[in-house]
C-alpha cells in the first residue's frame, strides 16, 4: 500500500470507492506483503481526520482489505489503550464516529479475537465513563454519538438495551446490534421522513421488515449513492419482490443505469418479468421496458 494521502469517502456510493481503490490494492498486491507501515500511517490519519470531524470511514476499510481485520483492530486498541482517557472522553466533533466505523470489523474477527477485542473495549468505555466530563454518565436520547466515544462504544457494545434508552434513530446505527426482532420494529416504523443514511445490509438481520421498508419507501433516501446502494445490496437477496421493485428502478430514479446493468447481466432468470411488462398494452412502463429488453437482448 502506498503511503499516499488518503482520500475522504464522504457521499462516494460503493461502487465508486471500489472502482478508486482497485488499481491501489492491485498494485499493492504485485508489490508483494503490505507496507505495514504505511497502514499504520493511514490508521493514524483516520484516528485523527475523524476525530476533527472528517469524514475517512473508507480509508479504515481499505486498510484492513490489505492488513487485515485482527492487525487494525489490534493496532486502534493500542492507540486508545495508550491516550489519557481524560482526554478520549472530551467532546469532539467526530470522536465518536470512531466506534461506529470499528463496530462491523468487530463481526469479522475469529472467536477468540472477538472475545478479547471486546473485554478490552468494555475497559475502554469503562474509563471513558468514569472520566465522563458532564457527572454521571447514562444512556440519553441526548448525548450525542457523534461527539462523545464513551456513548458510541457504548452503544456498540449494549446491543438492544442501550438502542433503546439512546432512542437511536439512524438505521445504520441501528444495525450495529444485529437484534432481529428489534430492527423489525425499528424499520417498519421507518416511514414519513427523509432520511440520511442507508442500511439495507440488515436484510440479512431482519429481512421481511427491510425489504418492505426500503422497496416501499426507497425515494425517501434522496441522494444518488443512497439508492445506488441500495440496488446493490437488495439485488442479492432471494425474493420475488426484488424483480418488480428493480425493473422500476430502471424508471428514472438516481440508480436507473446500476438497475439496468443489473438486468443485463441477469437477463436469463429476469427475461419473462422484462418481456411480460413490455407486452402488456395497459402497462404503463411499456416504453421503458421495450428498450431494456433491447439492451437485455431479448
Amino acid at each position: 500500500m502506498a503511503a499516499s494521502d488518503p482520500v475522504a469517502m464522504k457521499g462516494r456510493s460503493q461502487a465508486e470507492i471500489r472502482a478508486q481503490f482497485t488499481e491501489r490494492l492491485d498494485a499493492a498486491a504485485a508489490a508483494g506483503p503490505a507496507d505495514e507501515a504505511a497502514c499504520h500511517k493511514a490508521l493514524d490519519v483516520w484516528l485523527c481526520k475523524a476525530r476533527s470531524g472528517y469524514e475517512v470511514r473508507g480509508l479504515l476499510y481499505v486498510v484492513e482489505a490489505v492488513l487485515g481485520t485482527e492487525a487494525v483492530i489490534q493496532y486502534v486498541l493500542q492507540s486508545w489503550e495508550s491516550t489519557d482517557p481524560a482526554e478520549l472522553s472530551q467532546s469532539a466533533s467526530g470522536v465518536g464516529t470512531l466506534a461506529l466505523d470499528l463496530a462491523p470489523l468487530l463481526l469479522r474477527l475469529t472467536p477468540e479475537a472477538h472475545a478479547d477485542a471486546l473485554t478490552r473495549l468494555t475497559a475502554l468505555r469503562d474509563a471513558l465513563i468514569a472520566n465522563w466530563p458532564y457527572g454521571t454518565y447514562e444512556r440519553s436520547p441526548k448525548t450525542s454519538l457523534h461527539h462523545h466515544l464513551a456513548a458510541s462504544l457504548d452503544l456498540v457494545l449494549g446491543g438492544t438495551e442501550a438502542m433503546v434508552q439512546m432512542q437511536v434513530r439512524a438505521p445504520h446505527h441501528a444495525v450495529l446490534c444485529e437484534d432481529g426482532p428489534f430492527l423489525s420494529g425499528f424499520f417498519t416504523a421507518l416511514t414519513g421522513a427523509k432520511w440520511t443514511s442507508v442500511a439495507p445490509r440488515a436484510a440479512f438481520v431482519a429481512p421481511e421488515a427491510v425489504i418492505v421498508h426500503y422497496t416501499r419507501c426507497y425515494d425517501e433516501y434522496t441522494r444518488a449513492e443512497q439508492q445506488q446502494e441500495l440496488v446493490e445490496v437488495l439485488s442479492t437477496l432471494a425474493d420475488p419482490r426484488i424483480v418488480p421493485w428493480m425493473f422500476h428502478m430502471t424508471m428514472g430514479t438516481k440508480a436507473r443505469a446500476a438497475a439496468k446493468a443489473w438486468f443485463v447481466e441477469h437477463a436469463e432468470e429476469t427475461a419473462d418479468y422484462v418481456r411480460s411488462q413490455r407486452d402488456d398494452p395497459n402497462g404503463p412502463y411499456r416504453a421503458g421496458a421495450e428498450k431494456l429488453a433491447k439492451a437485455m437482448k431479448i
